[in-house]
């Protein structure tokens, strides 16, 4: 049996979004003859080592980024020490990790200390454009961006595009490639309803728990049948009658969510990717901060495909019809990408 070059493939741990969007991506590099080894941290290592128990797993740095309800810049700069010595660290281990395995190339999903000079690299991001009025961020992005051979962007290039101005506005220096929409779900169409409404929770804490209590409390004063994915590995401490699971992957999310007629979610890229594909309704809450989620629920909620509303001033017995009456990515727009052509970077077929 021939031998297989090895890819370390960095996923950023900030939820599961990261992680479910790499998923497509593994199982490319695995179809081309390669054998990723995979470096995370936290619940998305423990995600993608589920999904794929016969890779190689490493655990990287975590940059442990948390949101509070203050203003997302000044929030991020307090923890800018913090990260940065997670991305030194990173950049060390990775070396190490480059001599271990005697790997071909790397690919990092937003971790910004994942590569190295002596091999081709690649980094995938749909954030471009951070949607700052301080344009040190997306300076100091880029920086890091320009340091990999290529930039990988999940997302349609023109009018189909998810991210808008986040992956439009600005170009780093390095070659770049629009990807398409990543997701390891698959619409079912003659799936049959029933949920009348799924919450899908994922991202940093506290948020992610703030918004657990928020919802379970009105959801229990409403008729109809209801499920929470919780979208974390933490002891449950809940008393509450309705449904719910710590997490679901893969082909059983898809499930589930085929079979709601709408789902509650943050309004993260990755989700926003799922739901392109699965075509499904969505009530989108952004989570406090982040500005980013932000701006995608508002720029979807004015393109009239989906409903957002604040955390603060959710409501679901209001919120629910009315995001009932948005159409969600009722196409699947954009142009199919061949992503085995990618891997060519790390067959000398591009320059590095």
């Amino acid at each position: 049996m021939a031998r297989q070059d090895h890819i370390l493939f960095g996923v950023l741990n900030w939820g599961l979004g990261h992680a479910t969007r790499s998923v497509p991506l593994i199982r490319a590099l695995k179809d081309a003859g390669f054998k990723p080894v995979i470096a995370s941290d936290g619940v998305a290592l423990e995600y993608l080592q589920e999904l794929f128990p016969e890779l190689p797993t490493e655990e990287l740095p975590a940059y442990g980024v948390r949101y509070s309800n203050g203003a997302f810049f000044l929030n991020m700069m307090m923890q800018l020490p913090r990260i940065g010595l997670a991305v030194y660290k990173e950049r060390a281990l990775a070396a190490k990790l480059l001599r271990k395995y005697d790997a071909k190339g790397m690919v990092s999903d937003n971790r910004l200390g994942f590569s190295n000079s002596s091999v081709p690299s690649a980094y995938i991001t749909h954030q471009l454009n951070i949607p700052v009025s301080y344009p040190l961020v997306n300076t100091l992005h880029h920086r890091y961006i320009n340091r990999f051979s290529e930039c990988w962007v999940p997302d349609f290039e023109g009018e189909n595009t998810i991210g808008g101005a986040l992956t439009h506005t600005l170009k780093p220096e390095v070659p770049l490639t629009f990807i398409g929409a990543l997701s390891q779900l698959e619409e079912q169409k003659e799936a049959q309803v029933e949920y009348d409404a799924v919450v899908i929770l994922s991202g940093p804490e506290p948020q992610r728990s703030l918004l657990e209590k928020k919802l379970l409390n009105q959801l229990e004063q409403l008729k109809g049948n209801f499920l929470l994915v919780r979208g974390t590995l933490s002891k449950p401490d809940l008393k509450t009658k309705i449904p719910f699971k710590n997490l679901m992957v893969g082909e059983e999310i898809a499930q589930v969510i085929n079979r709601s007629r709408l789902i509650i979610s943050r309004s993260g890229y990755s989700s926003l990717m799922d739901y392109h594909v699965l075509r499904n309704k969505a009530l989108l809450i952004p989570t406090p901060g982040q500005v980013e989620q932000e701006y995608l629920a508002e720029s979807l909620m004015e393109k009239k495909l989906f409903y957002a509303v604040s955390q603060k001033k959710v409501s679901l017995a209001e919120d629910i019809p009315r995001a009932l009456e948005y159409p969600g990515f009722h196409t699947n727009t954009g142009i199919a990408v061949d992503r085995t052509a990618l891997f060519g970077l790390f067959k000398g077929e591009r320059k590095s």
